[in-house]
């Protein structure tokens, strides 16, 4: 393996703490990088409280300290998970594409979800993700479909899918579930002789289609929903609260790691997102997937996952009759998460795309076969 090669790896999340999924999935592909190059990681600078210093930090600094050290490293790796705010970044790995091999991660529809959901984002990755995709040596979509995305706007850019990965962080793994307040353990025992399903949120997002999951287990008999995020984001995932019936439905707002490993413990399955449709998707690999299947539960989502195509713990939704019928099936949840440390780990994924893959190393930055499409 490429041991002494060194790898710029840049998170340039706005947040910085260890219960968003997005962080906690940096610090993962992190270590499992570790693994095969001498790794420098790049913050964007979250530790700034004013918003103007952290937006300067990122938009300004970074990149010029980033262009700085790949002068200076000639035949650098770089690792970047797309953020269409920073296109000066973009821009300066575009004129240094010569002298490192770019990777860019790509996780969604830049251009569709920011139509939907952000203006500014939007004009802000008009001006830079083409020239991202240009620089790369190669774009890493999560999925195949994204990859016909990728392609859509940068037809001669190498692209491979990724997929997506979970290792939890060691705190993860001692988090007692001590201190549980009274809510969340009346919650469970209300649940006792029903079926109990989990759905987690973070910033919520129409795409989730929490109102589709409600009107599920709304057909559902002797069963209960816990529903896990910020109580004040319902509104725009186009759900209001005193609508939701106390036995059927328990709104928690947001946990910490101790009490979700309670709940996880304590419910039989979880639901993935399900109205990607809303953002023109149709594949998806969710972060909190994974860590439900590590935690051993199937889960029920309304999407293609490519990665997870035939476990039998998946069921992606077609109709009642179908879900009953999964919902009746016995589970080995231990082997779930066997399943999931052994195929879903960060160390497995990386390993395979970047000591596996015959190309991906071999070919230097700017060359012409660095660029061809897969």
């Amino acid at each position: 393996m490429m041991k002494l090669k060194k790898c710029f790896f840049i998170h340039m999340e706005q947040h910085n703490n260890p219960y968003h999924g997005n962080y906690r999935k940096t610090l993962a592909q992190y270590q499992a990088l570790q693994e095969i190059f001498t790794v420098k990681l790049i913050y964007q600078g979250v530790s700034f409280s004013n918003k103007w210093l952290r937006l300067l930090n990122g938009s300004v600094i970074v990149p010029l300290w980033l262009g700085r050290q790949l002068w200076i490293n000639p035949g650098s790796v770089v690792y970047y998970r797309y953020y269409p705010q920073y296109f000066m970044l973009h821009w300066i790995l575009y004129f240094l594409r010569k002298r490192a091999l770019l990777f860019v991660e790509i996780n969604t529809k830049n251009r569709e979800e920011f139509k939907l959901t952000n203006k500014i984002l939007y004009f802000l990755n008009f001006l830079g993700e083409k020239i991202a995709y240009k620089a790369a040596a190669a774009v890493l979509p999560v999925t195949p479909e994204l990859g016909d995305y990728v392609r859509s706007i940068e037809p001669h850019c190498r692209t491979r899918a990724l997929g997506n990965g979970y290792d939890p962080l060691a705190s993860d793994l001692t988090a007692a579930e001590i201190s549980l307040d009274a809510e969340l353990v009346e919650s469970v025992r209300r649940g006792k002789g029903k079926t109990k399903f989990i759905f987690i949120f973070s910033e919520g997002h129409v795409w989730q289609g929490l109102d589709k999951i409600i009107n599920i287990i709304n057909e559902l008999e002797k069963s209960c929903l816990y529903i896990v995020g910020r109580k004040d984001r319902l509104g725009q995932m186009g759900i209001a609260a005193e609508q939701l019936p106390g036995d059927k439905f328990f709104l928690l707002g947001t946990r910490n790691f101790g009490e979700l490993k309670y709940l996880y413990n304590n419910v039989d399955f979880a639901f993935g997102s399900f109205a990607w449709e809303r953002v023109k998707m149709k594949e998806a690999v969710p972060l909190k997937v994974r860590e439900y299947l590590y935690f051993g539960l199937p889960v029920i989502i309304g999407y293609n996952d490519p990665q997870l195509k035939g476990a039998l713990f998946i069921h992606n939704y077609q109709d009642m009759e179908k879900l009953r019928g999964f919902l009746a099936q016995p589970f080995d949840r231990e082997s779930i998460r066997n399943y999931t440390k052994k195929y879903l780990s960060w160390r497995t994924i990386l390993t395979e795309m970047f000591t596996t893959e015959p190309t991906l190393m071999s070919v230097g930055p700017g060359t012409k076969d660095a660029r061809q499409g897969m």
